[in-house]
Formats: structure tokens, sequence, C-alpha cells
């Protein structure tokens, strides 16, 4: 049997694979079918090679001035979906501080006003700003406005691509994490992405959402064991069949006539400081409608 390459196992867990070359001498480079470049470094981190032009970091109340006057100044740069993910997070922050409510208050003046103006294309900016994503209580919670999903994160994400599909029926969202917040190695520990598809018709069944999956993205190898089994769920501990050290947690879900498919991967090494947070994450992914 043809031996893969390490980076190339990895990127299968998210549906990624592809092309790869020699980069540093310590690192591996590589490309997933989307154009998106990674590096894997020898220390099992997984780093990002090219970062979106526009950071999208988790709002605050400690930092509520600094995110407020971000969102605001990406608006007056006409970087609307941007500006709006800012206002939005600061809309949904749970605090009930007279200053965090003033600042809300100001945020929602600056969406109205955005509406007003822009009239039907407010509309698209809205759909483009369906993430939010706070800090609070040493927790991170990241929502799909649009989808209605929500996850809490144990550790800080960064967001590394978000974007509709497929006429505005997918949508798919990848984000890093670092368990070390304070750790002074760069990269992540582990990478999520959760994808999404609004079908046609009634609710399917979690196996015939697997089922789904299997014919978009085509049939795989990973060795699964099923940890987790809800009407409107299956998780699976996952792994890459051979030597390959690469695990990670799936989860299928349904909602409505809506269905996802969420992957956490992570190198095998790290898997004692990893498994438990992310199984968590998935486990307790929630719909709100």
């Amino acid at each position: 049997m043809k031996k893969i390459s390490l980076p190339v196992l990895i990127l299968l867990i998210l549906n990624f694979p592809v092309i790869v070359t020699p980069q540093m001498p310590d690192w591996k480079y590589f490309k997933d079918r989307e154009g998106n470049s990674y590096y894997y470094d020898r220390s099992f981190k997984i780093r990002i090679a090219e970062t979106p032009d526009i950071q999208l970091i988790p709002v605050t109340e400690k930092g509520i001035d600094f995110y407020y006057n971000t969102g605001v100044e990406l608006i007056n740069e006409k970087k609307y979906p941007e500006g709006l993910f800012y206002l939005k997070s600061i809309r949904t922050l749970g605090s009930t501080s007279s200053r965090i409510r003033k600042v809300q208050i100001e945020s929602a003046k600056w969406m109205n006003y955005l509406e007003k103006k822009h009239g039907t294309r407010y509309e698209l900016y809205d759909m483009e700003s369906a993430i939010t994503l706070t800090g609070e209580n040493d927790r991170y919670y990241l929502t799909n406005s649009k989808l209605f999903y929500g996850i809490t994160i144990a550790h800080r994400p960064s967001i590394i691509k978000k974007e509709w599909k497929y006429r505005g029926t997918g949508y798919g969202l990848k984000f890093g994490v670092k368990v070390n917040e304070k750790g002074d190695y760069e990269g992540f520990d582990y990478i999520a992405g959760i994808e999404s598809r609004i079908l046609k018709g009634g609710a399917p069944t979690t196996m015939e959402a697997q089922n789904i999956w299997i014919h978009e993205l085509g049939a795989d190898s990973f060795l699964r064991k099923e940890i987790m089994q809800r009407d409107d769920r299956i998780l699976y501990d996952i792994k890459y069949p051979g030597d390959a050290q690469v695990s990670g947690v799936e989860g299928i879900y349904v909602s409505r006539n809506r269905i996802h498919l969420a992957r956490v991967f992570y190198h095998q090494s790290l898997s004692g400081e990893v498994y438990e947070s992310a199984k968590l994450m998935l486990q307790h992914l929630v719909f709100s409608d």
C-alpha cells in the first residue's frame, strides 16, 4: 500500500488534501482543496500559512471599547460583514453592567443605520456575518444565527475561514484552538470544522444524514468508534488507519431540515491535552430552534 505523508492524512479528516511540497527544514507544507495553506511543524502544532486579511477574534467585556471601535472602523471602511461581526458579538454578551448595555445600544443603532441605508444589500451583509464569538467566564461561545447552532469552546479560538456555498444552502466554518493561551508556541493544537447543509423537505434521520455526507464527500477509511448516539446526533472517535498518528472526533447532527458535520483533528501525541475538551465541545453542540 502506498504510504501517504502525514500532513495529507491530517487534512483528509476535514476532507482536505492535496498538494504537498517541501518548505522549511522542520516543517511540512501543504494546501487543501480550497487553496488554503497550512504548516505542520515538528512540535505537532498546526500553523496557518495565509491568515485572513481581517482577524475576527472573540469579543470580551474587558475589551469592549476596542471591539466596538473596531467594528465601527470596519464599517467606515465599507467592510460591512466584518464590522457586523463585532457589533453582533457585542450584542450577544451576557453581562448586565450598565457600561456593556450602553455599548450594546450603540451597536444596535449602527446596525439599524446600515439596514436603512443599504436596504436589500444589508440582507447580504447580515448573512455574511452569521457567526458571533464571545469570551465570558473563562469560556468562548460561538453561534451561527442563520443555522441556529452554538458551541462552547474551552480555549480561545481563532476563526480561519467561514463562507456560504451552494447558493446559500451550505456553510463552512473552520477555526483553530490553542490549548495553552499563554504558551510561547505558535500554531494550533487542534483544528475544528463544521459543515452545514440546508435540505429541501423535512428532517432526515441521523443515518440518512450520514449517507448524505458520504454521498457528497465520498467514502473514507477512517477507523470509527461510536461514543454517543441520540435522535439528533451521532459522535465518533476517529482515527486514520495504519501508522499515521492522527486522531479526532466527529459529530453528525440533524436539526429540522439542516444537517451538520463537525470534525476535530489533532496529533495523537496531544490527545491527553485535547481529547476531552474536543469531545465535550461536539457533544454539547446545541440548536436554538
